[in-house]
Order: structure tokens, then sequence, then C-alpha cells
């Protein structure tokens, strides 16, 4: 099967780097960081000094010389806090200007104050008309011209700050100008990787400083979505030093976050649950398909350990895995087989072993493990039945071990009989 472009987004780290273990579509960090980079930043003829040095850390890192990244992440970090350290000085300069207070808080009022000290009325009007609404075009034209030092520094430090985070976030306010820089210097990105090196040498608690320290920072992120990788992060951390309760709040966090966990979604995912279980998967995927790609891992994960708990909560999280695993499957087939429709979990399967990527995807995301663990999760539940139509699909599978294995040990144990094995590690 031919495809113009993946139907999950890999987009290499820079310099062709890698993050080892990476998951398409659970969010990690590493997959997310050229496309989450403001768009702005693309324009520049030279990336900034603190994004060059995050680069080359991500790199190094992929290269597993984890000292030489640390020391690049850590430079990325005091570049970027003297970057905005002095954004916040020449807007505090600004501040003392006498037009500040009689803009009450508007960037607009201020500049429409301040210009004309250093350009005629002409060629404002000029300027006003080009930049057709546009404050970051606005204080971008002007910048072209001869100014005062004080105005000056003030337009760079605000073409800066509204470059990173948006004309949207900023607004029209000169305090929220100020905060955004305050907020701005801290660089969570760089505090994740290092985190990140710290786990790979097994100092968790150095990790989890680390991993906390960007979680606390994250709304310096350039995307409110960075912070799933963080949480999962922690979480990782937490099960590492056998601190459940934290690590299932941490996962909990991410998958309260999405859609089908909403509280107006709960009478749609009881139904989910009443169809999987009385009338089985494949009256699920003709039913309902999730697009949940972010808290795909926390939705396994917590899976997974209600199940080793023998908690019901089981059948809901594995089976919104399982859902959104499918359905992302379904729709990559269907982007090049527009008339595919999903029929049995069987068919479904040989069609995903049969087109490499998303064999890949399968694998990667652990799709036969969820679904051998949902079988699992609905015979302690009682729905045997539901639970041996998952297996016979899995059992008759060649190349997916151990699951297809487990799948036929299920159906020939007797009901209500444990498997002979531990269902997950714990």
């Amino acid at each position: 099967m031919t495809r113009r472009r993946p139907f999950y987004d890999t987009t290499p780290l820079p310099d062709g780097a890698r993050v080892p273990g990476s998951r398409p579509l659970v969010g990690l960090l590493g997959a997310l960081i050229l496309a989450l980079l403001p768009a702005s930043l693309w324009g520049l003829d030279t990336l900034p000094a603190d994004w060059g040095s995050f680069q080359r850390g991500v790199a190094l890192y992929g290269q597993h010389q984890l000292g030489l990244a640390l020391d690049a992440f850590k430079q990325a970090e005091e570049q970027r806090s003297a970057l905005f350290a002095g954004a916040l000085r020449d807007i505090d300069a600004m501040a003392t200007d006498r037009a500040v207070q009689a803009a009450d808080d508007s960037i607009r009022s201020l500049i429409q104050a301040v210009a004309p000290r250093d350009i005629i009325r002409f060629d404002l009007d000029s300027i006003y008309r080009q930049a057709n609404g546009s404050l970051l075009a606005e204080i971008r034209l002007l910048r072209q011209r001869e100014l005062s030092f004080d105005f000056s520094n003030f337009l760079r430090a605000a073409e800066l700050i509204i470059g990173r985070k948006g004309e949207a976030t900023v607004g029209d306010s000169f305090s929220r100008l100020r905060s955004e820089a305050a907020i701005l210097a801290a660089y969570p990105d760089a505090d994740f990787w290092i985190g990140k090196i710290f786990m790979a040498e097994g100092e968790t608690k150095l990790a989890e400083l680390q991993f906390q320290k960007a979680y606390d920072e994250r709304e310096a992120f350039d995307s409110a979505d960075q912070v799933y990788p963080v949480l999962e992060s922690l979480a990782e951390v937490y099960r590492a030093q056998g601190r459940f309760q934290d690590y299932e709040s941490r996962l909990r966090a991410i998958a309260d976050d999405s859609g089908i966990f909403r509280k107006e979604s709960e009478h749609l995912r009881l139904a989910m649950e009443r169809t999987l279980s009385t009338r089985g998967i494949d009256a699920l995927m003709a039913l309902y398909r999730l697009d949940e790609s972010f808290p795909l891992h926390a939705f396994s994960e917590l899976g997974q350990f209600y199940l080793r708990d023998g908690r019901p909560l089981a059948l809901t999280y594995l089976m919104t895995a399982v859902d959104t695993e499918l359905s992302k499957t379904v729709e990559a087939v269907t982007a090049v087989d527009p008339v595919y429709e999903y029929g049995a979990l069987a068919g479904h399967l040989d069609r995903i072993e049969s087109d490499g990527e998303l064999r890949e995807y399968a694998r990667t995301v652990g799709l036969y493990r969820d679904l051998y663990l949902l079988g699992e999760a609905l015979g302690m539940g009682g729905y045997r039945q539901s639970a041996r139509d998952i297996w016979t699909a899995l059992a008759r599978l060649n190349g997916i071990e151990p699951w297809n294995q487990r799948a036929a040990g299920a159906l020939a144990r007797p009901a209500n009989s444990p498997p002979p094995y531990p269902l997950v590690k714990p």
C-alpha cells in the first residue's frame, strides 16, 4: 500500500535524532518539538541561541552522549533566562514613561503616544495601514525606523514575547506582556529533557525534581499539550519508586482531560461499556470511534494498573485504549481505501498485519497487549463471550507473540479460572 505521508506524526527530531522508546500518538514531547516551535521563529535568518542549544541537546541525547546533552540543556536554560530577563528589564524601563499611565494598559495606545516623538505623522499613518490591524506587524514596521533608546528596546522585547506567545495570548495588554516575559524566562522543555537524562542514569529522585519543575513551569510551554509527556514521565518515576497512588494520580490527570472522561460524556462512556460487554468488540467499533491520541498511553497504563488490582475500572480504561487504537488504524486504512469498512476484528487485524506502517503502529502502542488484557477485564466482569470473541481473533494471528499464545491459553481455561502467569508487571 502506497501512502503520500504517514498517518501518524513521526517528525524526526533535530539533526535526525530520535528519542529511544518514543511512541507515536501518545504525545511524547520529542516528536512535537519541531511542530510546536512558534511559527514566527521560522522566519528568522538564525534561530534563537536558546533554541539552538536545545536542538543540540536533543541530538546529543539521541546519540546517547548524556553528559554533553546535559550541558547543552543547561546552556539553553541560561540563554532563555538571560533573554527574557533582558526583555523584562526593557519593559520595566518603558514603564517609567508617563505615556504608560495614560495608555491605560494598552500597548497600542502606548505606541501611538510615544511613536510620534520619533516618526512623523505621515510615515506613522503609512505604518498603521501596512500593519492592517496586526500589533506584531506594526511593531516590526516601527522597528525598521530610527527610534529612541527605551522605545526601541521596548519594541524589541514586545516583538520577542508576542512572537513567542502569539497576539491572541498577549492581546493589547502592557501588564500581560510583562507577565508573559516573566513566564517565558523559564524553559520547561529543557527541564523535561534534563529529567529524561537523570531517568536514563537511574537517578529517579533527580528526575522527579526536574519533571516536577517542568510541570510547575508549564505556562511557558508553546502548547498546552506539552504538559502530557511531563505527567507521563512523572508517573513513570513514581512507578519506579513504588509510589502507586502518585503514579495513578498523574495518569488520571491526563485521562481526565480527555473528552471521553469529562462529566458530560459519562452517558456515552457507559453506553460504550454496555455495548462492548453484552454485544462484543465488533458492535463497539461499529457504533463508537474515539479520537483520543494524547491520553492513549495513560488509558493503557491505567487499564493495566486496575486489572492488576482486580478493579472493575480496568474494563473502562482498556476499552478506551483499544477503541482509540483501532479507530486510528481504521482511519488510516480509509484514508487510502475510502470504501473500506470495519467489519470484524479478525479481518481488521489481518489488514493491519498486511501493512508495514500499521503493523509498526500496533506494536508501538501495544494494541495486541491491550486487546488481550481487555479480554481478561471482560472475563473478570463476567462477560465471557465478549472476551472469547477478542481472544479468538488474537489466537489465530501469527507473529504477535506472546499475545496470540496467551489468548489461546485463555480460550482453553475454564471459566473464572485465573491465568497461570501475572497479567501485568507491577
